[in-house]
Formats: C-alpha cells, structure tokens, sequence
C-alpha cells in the first residue's frame, strides 16, 4: 500500500496508520518501523530507477554552475532552486515526529487531515496559474514547496499532496508539479531510511522484521516505479479532483468509524 500511495497526493503515513485500524491488526512496533523504512527504500529506489537520467543532468548542471562554467543558465539556476526546496524537509526530519499512537487513540484527528488535504488539493488544482514548467520555477516557488513538503512530513499530512498542490499554486502545470515532486523527495526519503535503519539496528531480535521488510522494499519499489509512470501520465489531460475526492471520503469514513467505535 505505501509503495504506491508514497507518490500518489493521498498521504501514505494515513494509510499505514489507518488500514491496520480498520482492519483491527495488532502491529508490533519493530516490525512497523521495520516495514516503513524497508517500504520508504522501497519507494527511494523506485524514484531513483524512474529519474536516473534527470537526476543525472541536474546533478551534472550543479556541478558545471559551481565551477562557473554555466552559473547563469536557466538549467543551473533551477537546480540550486529544486535543492533549496528540499532543505526544510530535511531539516524537519532531523526532529522527533509525533507517536503515531497519539494518532490511532484519536484516529479522528487522521480523518480531519485527509479531510484538509482532499480540500486543499481542490483549491490548489482550481486557482493553479499558468502552466509553468519546473525550469522557470522561481526562488519563492521552491521556498513555498520547500515548506509546503516539511509540513507534509507530518503524520496524516501528503507529503507529496502538500507539494504538488503548492507547485500548482505557484503556476506549475501539473505535470511539472509532480515532477517536482518526485525530485525534491529523494534527499528526504534517504534521510528517512538511514534515521529508520539507524533505529533498526538497536533492536533486538528483529531478524524476522527485517526478512518481512525486505519483501516490503521489493513490492513497494515495482508499485512504486509504476506509480510515478501512472501519475505523470494521468495529470497530462486530468485534474488533481480525483484525488481530492478520494481524500474527502476516507476522511469522513474514518470519522464517521472512529465515533462508532
């Protein structure tokens, strides 16, 4: 389930949270955070197989602007862009996030940030500007979905919702959105894994978790790959409401569930 919802705007963390709560699973600790990060390399690798060539020629771009052979180049400037907007994310990470038990024992407060999110994205997709694209996005565009991406970090939150929805705000097209999106989310997803594995590694007796895990890291990563050649595509000729839609009615479900519980 991560493995695509990671990359769609419909917030995985909810998912992760929410479908063992409905479902009534008892998921021991370990091997949720052990299924998580394998889950989150999953999709890291994912991201990495999609946009090799891309992440290639930015990376090539940065490192021909800092020896002052292109520092001027539109392709240059949106590079030092596109890594700004990665650093309040990755700053953020560096924080203890909230117990994801503070969520399940008020799983209402998950069903009203879905709800926020399924709002959110029908605004950003009904006031987006002109369609840009992401070589003329701007030092307050990448600022905002900079900020826009931390925020989404946050359990419950889409992170790649909350990015893509400020991209559109900002004038991107939608595709140049989600583009954006997939791009800024690998320094995150690899702080993510190496602060999970970290925590892994202190544990005892997780040799089973981590064997479950790397069946996690496998499927999300083929869900995950296929997910973004999905999602690219669909933004093409739609619009961000099917998503929205989505977000809405899982939330009112799970509001609507959590008071009957």
């Amino acid at each position: 389930m991560q493995g695509i919802t990671e990359f769609l705007p419909v917030s995985s963390s909810a998912h992760f949270l929410l479908v063992p709560w409905l479902l009534g699973w008892e998921i021991r600790p370990e091997f949720a955070l052990a299924l998580s990060t394998f889950d989150q390399l999953g999709a890291l690798f994912a991201l990495l197989g999609f946009f090799w060539m891309d992440l290639r020629a930015l990376a090539r771009a940065g490192v021909l602007s800092l020896s002052s052979r292109s520092p001027g180049k539109p392709q240059a400037q949106m590079v030092w862009r596109v890594a700004v907007a990665t650093l309040p994310a990755l700053a953020l990470g560096l924080f203890p996030m909230p117990s994801a038990n503070v969520f399940l024992s008020r799983p209402a407060i998950l069903g009203g940030i879905m709800v926020g999110t399924g709002m959110f994205l029908l605004l950003a997709d009904r006031l987006g500007g002109p369609s840009r694209t992401v070589l003329q996005i701007r030092w307050r565009d990448a600022i905002g979905v900079g900020m826009a991406q931390a925020i989404g970090q946050l359990p419950g939150v889409s992170r790649s919702g909350a990015a893509l929805g400020t991209a559109r705000l900002c004038g991107l097209s939608r595709p140049a959105s989600a583009r954006l999106s997939f791009w800024i989310a690998v320094p995150v997803l690899l702080e993510r894994v190496i602060l999970g594995m970290k925590d892994l590694v202190r544990l005892p007796n997780v040799r089973s978790d981590l064997m479950l895990g790397g069946a996690g890291f496998v499927v999300a990563a083929v869900l995950g790959y296929f997910a973004i050649g999905w999602l690219l595509r669909h933004l093409t000729t739609h619009t961000l409401r099917g998503f929205a839609a989505y977000c809405l009615v899982l939330g009112l479900i799970v509001i609507w569930f959590s008071f009957l519980r």
